[in-house]
């Protein structure tokens, strides 16, 4: 039973790394199959320069916007229309910010 708590408790202080991990994560995998979508599943090899120039910046402003629109916290059991709605706000901000830097 101590094993467990400590397994807990060391879980409770690895929440957040956690969290952002997997946003990354999601962020990665979607800006992938963004660019997968528009070439039609078959990436160009001179567009992977563009891809590997684009993905950091893109997981790192959407992680931040994601964190100033306190998207990263909450129970997300429990999800209203605001939250959709706060969700959608970030994910706008977040990808102008994006095509923003990119200029």
């Amino acid at each position: 039973m101590r094993k467990a708590r400590g397994f807990i408790e060391r879980l409770k202080t690895m929440h957040r790394p956690i969290v952002i991990a997997t946003q990354a994560w999601i962020f990665a995998c979607s800006g992938v199959a963004a660019f997968l979508l528009r070439f039609d599943f078959s990436l160009p090899v001179a567009h992977l320069r563009h891809l590997a120039y684009a993905l950091p910046i893109w997981i790192l402003v959407k992680i931040a916007v994601f964190h100033v629109a306190k998207l990263d916290r909450g129970w997300w059991r429990y999800v209203s229309v605001s939250d959709l709605i706060r969700v959608a706000f970030g994910n706008v901000a977040a990808s102008a910010l994006v095509a923003f830097s990119s200029c």
